[in-house]
């Protein structure tokens, strides 16, 4: 049944007129991790007939700069259970985005950055890099496309469901590459509306001898839409992912599929949400291994008392590569658990408060389970339209089946964010 709903709905992909929603779908709580800098630059908006030039004419559209600056207090760096070392950290965040259009398609090229400079372990300091490239294609009235793809040097962070529990030395440092795209068919408030998207991408460990987690992914996914009305709707989502692992020895090499259904709603102006549930299959190539199944979900409640307050619920299961092994070295996949409560409250146009809770549980197939538990709560000041002022505390901990993996810290970071839009020819 699952898998007749998207072909169902694109028979009537082109009921109606409307604005097209061309992003490539994300897990519904992927846009709530906080930030410590400026939001994320928003996406290319559609270049309308009237503003863009005939044929294939390519044009500069703007360019938007940001940057993050502050210092965090770090009361426990290394994120370990002994020998707890402080440190103050200077954080510079650069930010580059540049829009431009080739005909009635926006395309955008961006940087982003991350230097952390660890003042007493100067091992811990980072300088993080990522390119960024983007395409939306207006290709036909109901037909979209956007592509994506980003080249990252990164760091994994300690204490995360994604790293080591124990690392001496510096952190274990990767390279990933990724391409991908989505191409939809009919419009948003269609009667129905149907998505085909197809993501590669690749990671790869630079040091401390970590290559047997070199990985590379392919992930293949059916979405779909049906309207009820202009406040209800049928949602769906049908997903494969094949994972092959470069160490010939490695028996984490997987296929995954992924079955999800379930409703979305604006029921009122203060009340929207969506809600998916589903079954979740991952089977090991290696024999003796034993696959992952079961009940799976993802969901999200966004209540809005008043115009300036709003509370976000969320709560996931997913099934990740992790570095964890757990007690008795079982394997590094995981699947997690993950719910959370956030909150911001404007207390005038000007100050903002924006705090949150998140705990995950997380299961190791062949061993034991890791619990983690992140608190947050910060203040935000707009000076002006260029530059906010903020604070922030935060609180993370693990409970976790591997030696040495648990953990308390807590850090204050203030800092600022500064920011500016520039169209082409101002």
């Amino acid at each position: 049944m699952l898998a007749g709903l998207p072909l169902w709905l694109a028979a009537s992909a082109a009921a109606q007129p409307g604005r097209v929603d061309t992003g490539i779908r994300l897990r519904l709580s992927d846009d709530l991790a906080e930030s410590t800098g400026a939001p994320a630059p928003a996406r290319p908006a559609p270049v309308s007939p009237a503003t863009a030039d005939e044929g294939r004419a390519t044009r500069l559209r703007g360019l938007s700069l940001s940057l993050t600056s502050g210092i965090r207090f770090d009361d426990n760096a290394l994120r370990s259970n002994t020998g707890e070392r402080r440190d103050t950290v200077v954080v510079l965040q650069p930010r580059v985005w540049l829009d431009g259009s080739i005909g009635r398609h926006a395309v955008r090229l961006g940087y982003e950055g991350d230097l952390q400079n660890y003042q007493r372990i100067g091992s811990e300091s980072r300088f993080d890099h990522e390119l960024l490239a983007s395409a939306d294609l207006d290709l036909e009235r109901r037909l979209k496309a956007r592509l994506e793809s980003g080249l990252a040097f990164g760091s994994d962070t300690r204490g995360e469901l994604e790293s080591r529990p124990v690392v001496s030395g510096e952190p274990d440092r990767w390279r990933e590459h990724r391409v991908g795209g989505e191409l939809v068919l009919g419009r948003r408030i269609a009667r129905g509306q149907i998505g085909l998207g197809y993501d590669v991408r690749g990671l790869r460990y630079l040091n401390n001898a970590q290559q047997a987690r070199d990985f590379d992914e392919r992930a293949l996914t059916l979405t779909g839409r049906y309207n009820l009305g202009p406040r209800f709707s049928l949602v769906s989502e049908l997903s494969g992912a094949w994972i092959d692992y470069l160490d010939p020895l490695s028996p984490l090499d997987s296929r995954e599929y992924v079955a999800l259904a379930g409703v979305a709603w604006e029921a009122t102006a203060k009340t929207r949400g969506e809600i998916k549930v589903g079954r979740r299959y991952r089977d090991f190539h290696a024999p003796g291994v034993a696959g992952v199944s079961g009940f799976t979900w993802d969901a999200r409640l966004v209540w809005s008392p008043r115009s300036y307050s709003q509370v976000t619920a969320y709560t996931t299961r997913d099934v990740t590569e992790s570095g964890f092994t757990g007690a008795g070295g079982g394997s590094a996949t995981a699947t997690s658990d993950t719910l959370g409560l956030r909150w911001r409250h404007g207390f005038t146009e000007r100050l903002r408060l924006e705090a949150g809770a998140e705990r995950t549980l997380a299961r190791f197939t062949g061993a034991g389970e890791d619990e983690f538990l992140s608190l947050d709560a910060g203040l935000r000041y707009r000076m002006n339209r260029w530059i906010d002022l903020f604070a922030r505390w935060d609180y993370d901990s693990r409970s976790s089946t591997s030696p040495g993996g648990d953990f308390e810290a807590g850090s204050v970071f203030v800092g600022f964010d500064a920011r500016l839009d520039r169209g082409a020819g101002r």
